[in-house]
């Protein structure tokens, strides 16, 4: 991804790459090395969550949400707590009431603890969510905070300290929505791209109707949500894209429309989108409506960037016509 290693990286991981390299040989390792750094980088990550998977390892989705931590999971969970669309809680079942909540933040503070499974220091959570309080205001904000969102959930031990870090006790059974979407997505994805067929395409399809909406939509959360909101959101479409390019290669047209159709509504300057829905419509035989969805895209575009399609969609309009 273009970034540099800081030193305490590179000191972590130079033992298990010098193990590595004993145990395959240099040949082979160089070999494998080479052929690793030449994946796509969304591959990489794709394949480093599938793998985490399978393997049942503790570790954490691309972007840092929660996929397996500390001891097993509950078997069902204690709670389940779906983050995409209307932030719900549900224990033993049953949906927690708002009139539970004193306020919108032990809501929040939980999501955030969630989508940061190794925990977080006290300053952390401060400068998240009180950047302009002073250092006395936010500790006493954060413990209030934190009383009430134990309280909502009638444990006290629903958030524990430990190494300096808060973090949510996985070991009582949480089940993240997020974190499964991410998960399955994920090895969905490369699946599809292993083994292009009805079945994995369906696989993709139930992990991406996972995502029922934005992380935390409704919700009113402080800045630091936008980054989680907005990796969801692309692996979604990313997701979905996938599906699309299978559909349409598979001769499905109208059910990839229907995909396209998705995507564009999410994000109207996609312009990538908008092209697949074109050619969706064109092979499914709606080649005018195809020219047609062009001229809208060019009225928005200009309307909202003031600019004119790109040169690949303007060379697809003139195949059309």
């Amino acid at each position: 991804m273009g970034a540099v290693l800081f030193h305490l990286d590179r000191e972590r991981l130079a033992g298990p790459i010098a193990a590595a390299r004993a145990a395959v040989g240099a040949a082979r390792f160089e070999d494998a090395w080479a052929s690793g750094r030449a994946l796509p980088f969304e591959q990489v990550v794709d394949d480093a969550i599938a793998e985490a998977h399978r393997s049942g390892t503790g570790s954490l989705a691309a972007g840092g949400s929660p996929v397996a931590q500390g001891s097993p999971v509950a078997s069902p969970p204690l709670f389940r707590v779906r983050t995409l669309g209307a932030f719900v809680v549900v224990r033993d079942g049953g949906q927690l009431q708002d009139a539970l909540w004193a306020y919108a933040r032990p809501r929040e503070l939980f999501a955030y603890l969630l989508v940061h499974p190794e925990g977080r220091s006290r300053d952390q959570i401060a400068l998240s969510f009180w950047p302009d309080a002073s250092a006395a205001q936010a500790k006493n904000n954060f413990h209030v905070t934190l009383h009430h969102l134990r309280r909502a959930l009638g444990r006290g031990d629903v958030v524990v300290f430990e190494h300096e870090r808060y973090r949510a006790n996985w070991a009582l059974g949480i089940d993240v929505d997020v974190a499964t979407f991410d998960r399955e997505t994920a090895a969905a994805r490369a699946e599809l791209r292993a083994n292009p067929s009805e079945e994995t395409a369906r696989r993709l399809r139930e992990a991406l109707d996972l995502y029922r909406g934005e992380f935390l939509a409704g919700e009113s959360a402080g800045d630091w949500h936008l980054e989680v909101r907005d990796r969801v959101g692309r692996v979604w479409a990313d997701g979905m894209s996938a599906l699309g390019a299978y559909l349409l290669a598979s001769g499905a047209a109208q059910d990839a429309e229907a995909v396209y159709r998705r995507l564009v509504a999410a994000d109207e300057l996609d312009e990538d989108a908008h092209r697949q829905l074109m050619i969706a419509l064109a092979k499914s035989g709606q080649r005018g409506e195809a020219l047609r969805h062009y001229d809208r895209l060019a009225k928005r575009l200009s309307a909202k960037l003031g600019v004119a399609p790109d040169s690949r969609t303007t060379a697809l309009r003139d195949r059309l016509r």
